[in-house]
């Protein structure tokens, strides 16, 4: 979901991921991201994943087509599976 519309995601075009060290599974990671640019019908964004001491474990760039859910799926999808616009948490524990 970009920030400046809570109604419209992203469906990724391009996405490229630079592994710097190993990524562990048995710990908490942070991961960072902020969209670069925003024109049109496209935005693009780039990101890091942190591990505990602080160090960069991965570096990505990707491309991303707006698209709203309607355009996505359909409406027992979205009424079944999917969360609500507003209910999106402030962090996911993976």
């Amino acid at each position: 979901m970009i920030h400046s519309d809570s109604a419209t995601f992203g469906v990724t075009i391009e996405l490229t991921i630079t592994y710097k060290k190993p990524v562990p599974y048995d710990c908490r990671l942070k991961a960072l991201c902020r969209i670069t640019s925003n024109r049109g019908r496209i935005f693009e964004g780039t990101g890091e994943l942190y591990l505990p001491d602080g160090t960069i474990a991965a570096t990505a760039r990707g491309r991303y087509l707006k698209r709203t859910l309607g355009q996505i799926t359909d409406e027992s999808f979205t009424d079944e599976q999917w969360f609500a616009v507003d209910d999106h948490p402030e962090e996911i524990d993976i």
